[in-house]
């Protein structure tokens, strides 16, 4: 180990830690002393408070959001590829799509060549309701670009799939 990153994790440690959780008390030269899961986690809390505030009023929840996107991605999914694609065990997207069905949003059907197998599909209501919550996502977006240049968020958003598609890997 050199002399550098000794003196890096030194810094580290002598860091005060109650500065790291005050988001606001970190400057520019000292961003590197924080773990990157605190702003990663940090981002994904208060994007989802905000996010999901609009959720509420079109009366779904995120679980719901993030199966009826993936549907909309791929018709005729079934119920075991949803709860991969999102990360949620299959009781969850079980008990999500039972509701989502009950407000036609989604139709389930038995797959002709797995007769244990259920396959789900949008009803044009499900892509409305997609529609709606993209809209109001990329209103969302467009209102952020007033404190990011495009360059920026084009390279916020290279660098956050960048992370996940390293994340997904460093899993396998």
């Amino acid at each position: 180990m050199d002399s550098n990153s000794n003196n890096k994790n030194s810094d580290k440690t002598e860091h005060n830690q109650s500065e790291i959780w005050d988001i606001h008390s970190i400057d520019n030269n000292e961003i590197d002393n924080a773990p990157i899961g605190f702003f990663i986690g940090l981002v994904a809390r208060q994007y989802l408070n905000f996010f999901n505030k609009y959720l509420s009023e079109l009366n779904i929840n995120e679980n719901q959001f993030w199966i009826l996107l993936v549907i909309c991605q791929e018709q005729n999914i079934s119920q075991e590829q949803i709860a991969s694609m999102i990360r949620v065990n299959e009781a969850t997207v079980t008990r999500e799509l039972n509701n989502l069905e009950k407000r036609n949003l989604i139709i389930r059907k038995t797959d002709e060549n797995d007769r244990r197998r259920k396959l789900v599909s949008l009803y044009d209501k499900g892509f409305e309701m997609i529609q709606t919550v993209l809209d109001i996502d990329y209103e969302s977006e467009s209102q952020l670009l007033n404190y990011f240049s495009m360059e920026e968020f084009h390279i916020l958003k290279f660098l956050l799939k960048k992370f996940i598609v390293t994340l997904d890997n460093s899993h396998k």
